[in-house]
C-alpha cells in the first residue's frame, strides 16, 4: 500500500471516529 492511500484511509477513519462522536453528543445534549 502507498503512503498517500496510506494517510488517506487514517484520516478517514478518523473523521468517521469524531462524526460518531459529535453525533452521541449530540444525542446526549437533546435528551438533557
Amino acid at each position: 500500500m502507498e503512503k498517500k492511500e496510506y494517510i488517506a484511509i487514517k484520516v478517514s477513519n478518523v473523521s468517521f471516529q469524531y462524526s460518531l462522536v459529535s453525533n452521541e453528543n449530540l444525542i446526549l445534549f437533546s435528551l438533557k
